[in-house]
């Protein structure tokens, strides 16, 4: 079974045991590359296009996520078939390799994703998951 799908039927499971602690919703983006432009440290969870999961499920999460992954972001995304994304020595990419090259660089240069700490240890502690239900 593929890992995305895998993903994907475990989530709704994943969701019912744990119960909502905040208020924050799911971050909805236009494309994978433009989570860069988003991005927030209290954020976790951005979802690109129709997943064909209730938004209320995907709202769930993103509350789980404020108390149990803290540092971490996700992207939900079905495909990468339109992505496009120029780096800054102008190298071009698309599709996965676009979101994968935004994400892991613009992430870590324009934001401050770079600088998330836990809090107990002070170590550096931003993740980062890229999920694509459609691809690879």
């Amino acid at each position: 079974m593929p890992r995305a799908t895998t993903a994907c039927l475990l989530l709704p499971f994943v969701l019912l045991i744990f119960p909502a602690y905040s208020f924050e919703k799911a971050a909805r983006v236009p494309t994978g590359v433009s989570v860069v432009e988003n991005w927030e440290p209290s954020q976790h969870l951005y979802v690109r296009g129709d997943l064909g999961i209730p938004a209320e499920t995907l709202d769930r999460l993103e509350q789980w996520l404020d108390t149990n992954g803290p540092y971490w972001t996700i992207v939900l995304t079905q495909d990468s078939s339109d992505e496009t994304y120029r780096d800054a020595s102008g190298i071009n990419y698309r599709r996965v390799d676009a979101v994968e090259h935004a994400l892991v660089k613009g992430l870590q240069a324009r934001t401050k994703f770079g600088e998330l700490r836990n809090s107990e240890t002070e170590q550096l502690n931003g993740a980062l998951f890229i999920i694509y239900l459609k691809e690879r």
